[in-house]
């Protein structure tokens, strides 16, 4: 349950998905985005154009 909570106090500080790029010519970390929840229209934009741009997006956690 604590592993819970800690999750949930970190969503909250988090207001805006980021991208890192990971590899030279292939893909990026996303950080800052739930998949188990609703995406605003903003992160679904910057999914979008981070996917075009690296081809592969990893989801860590």
């Amino acid at each position: 349950m604590g592993r819970k909570r800690q999750a949930n106090t970190e969503a909250s500080t988090i207001s805006a998905p980021v991208v890192k790029r990971v590899g030279a010519f292939l893909g990026a970390e996303v950080t800052g985005v739930h998949l188990t929840r609703p995406l605003d229209a903003a992160a679904v934009e910057t999914v979008r154009q981070a996917h075009a741009e690296h081809g592969v997006l990893v989801f860590p956690d």
